[in-house]
């Protein structure tokens, strides 16, 4: 019961009786015999994991949320050529794409072009949607957690592989 509770075993054979304070430490499966004989199993835990920020959206939605950013920097630093004198127009177009995915406010003051206010208003509301799913997903994922799963047959236990 000990390498259970310590978690150097994962399961253990065991000739108990299921009694009420025994359940709150131990997953009981079933009976193997009529006797009390059951298979004690360390309840599941989940690993706290930096990837708990990446799991919200699938790979592909992070691959397309990066096509969509530098897309949309290129397509910003081409119309605002020429605006910032001083060179620093890429940094800004920089912060300004990247700063309001972030809900970050845009920095310095708005374009005056009604092209380039365009394109920015549609990068908004694509900045605000996935921010929105983003915070949802990963409110949900943390909230309601997903288990490993447990095996309940004979044939479950051995798909495990555990020896």
């Amino acid at each position: 019961m000990e390498r259970v509770q310590t978690r150097e075993a994962l399961m253990i054979p065991i000739n108990y009786p299921v009694m009420a304070h025994m359940v709150e430490k131990f997953d009981y499966s079933f009976l193997l015999e009529p006797s009390a004989l059951a298979f004690a199993f360390a309840k599941p835990t989940i690993e706290p994991s930096w990837q708990a920020l990446y799991h919200p959206m699938q790979r592909e939605v992070w691959i397309s949320i990066l096509i969509t950013v530098l897309l949309v920097y290129g397509i910003l630093l081409l119309m605002m050529q020429g605006t910032y004198s001083d060179g620093s127009g890429a940094w800004v177009v920089l912060k300004q794409v990247v700063g309001t995915l972030l809900d970050e406010a845009i920095p310095g003051e708005l374009p005056r072009n009604n092209s380039t206010r365009v394109v920015l208003t549609v990068w908004l509301i694509f900045a605000f949607i996935v921010g929105t799913v983003y915070r949802s997903n990963l409110t949900a994922s943390l909230t309601a957690p997903k288990y490993p799963p447990r095996p309940e047959t004979l044939a479950d236990l051995v798909d495990m592989g555990i020896t």
